[in-house]
């Protein structure tokens, strides 16, 4: 394998994720933020985070601001409620796209 290892990619992918974070906090100040020592965790509510999740997806995909609501019903109704291995599942793949598509760029530049 050529290029920087698996540790060092995820390394440099937490890394930005983090940078996220905090360029969140500064676009909206005031606001509990997850980069907060104190932010309380269990005292948020999951729908709300889940409808951000699914339109960061739905941007990614192009999606039509005008279809997503009726997509978010219809996938409401396949709930499963369980976000064992999702999640860790979700990020992983986000990774893989990002470091596909970072190394696409540079083969083509």
């Amino acid at each position: 394998m050529s290029g920087p290892d698996l540790s060092t990619r995820l390394l440099a992918f937490a890394y930005r994720m983090e940078q996220k974070f905090q360029a969140r906090e500064i676009k909206h100040p005031g606001e509990q933020s997850v980069t907060h020592a104190d932010f309380d965790w269990s005292g948020q509510e999951l729908e709300p985070l889940e409808q951000h999740m699914f339109d960061e997806f739905c941007e990614y995909f192009g999606v039509a601001k005008m279809y997503r609501e009726a997509v978010w019903i219809f996938l409401n109704k396949f709930r499963t409620g369980s976000h064992s291995g999702e999640c860790v599942d979700i990020a992983n793949l986000a990774f893989v796209i990002d470091q596909v598509a970072d190394a696409q760029r540079a083969r083509l530049a």
